[in-house]
């Protein structure tokens, strides 16, 4: 399947920095390498993925990420942080909901190759 940028569904509004984009390659069940879009997500709440994961004061870089479509957007996001890998679930609300994005699980002591499964 060949993805057309132009393609975008619809976007989510966000504080004041900007907004996060919704894409059809989120309804899909496969492992995508993260794009700046994920990296955002991470970088926005680093701090509670750092806390959640045990990780002290290093730079989080996000590898790559499956997508699950509920009443929401379930990212399941491989991230690096030096030498130390974990997964991260993130949910991030439809724009209706009003609600905030937010770490729901982390899953620590991965490994550079572990597949990302719904956890």
């Amino acid at each position: 399947m060949e993805y057309d940028e132009s393609e975008k569904i619809f976007y989510i509004e966000k504080d004041s920095s900007g907004s996060l984009e919704f894409d059809p390659k989120d309804f899909y069940d496969v492992t995508l390498p993260a794009n700046e879009r994920v990296q955002k997500l991470v970088d926005d709440l680093s701090e509670e993925i750092k806390f959640k994961a045990g990780i002290n004061g290093q730079k989080l870089e996000a590898l790559s990420y499956k997508s699950d479509i509920v009443v929401g957007t379930n990212y399941f996001v491989k991230v690096r942080s030096e030498d130390k890998y974990v997964h991260v679930r993130i949910f991030l609300p439809f724009p209706y909901q009003c609600n905030h994005k937010e770490v729901t699980n982390v899953q620590r002591d991965k490994k550079q190759f572990d597949n990302i499964e719904y956890f």
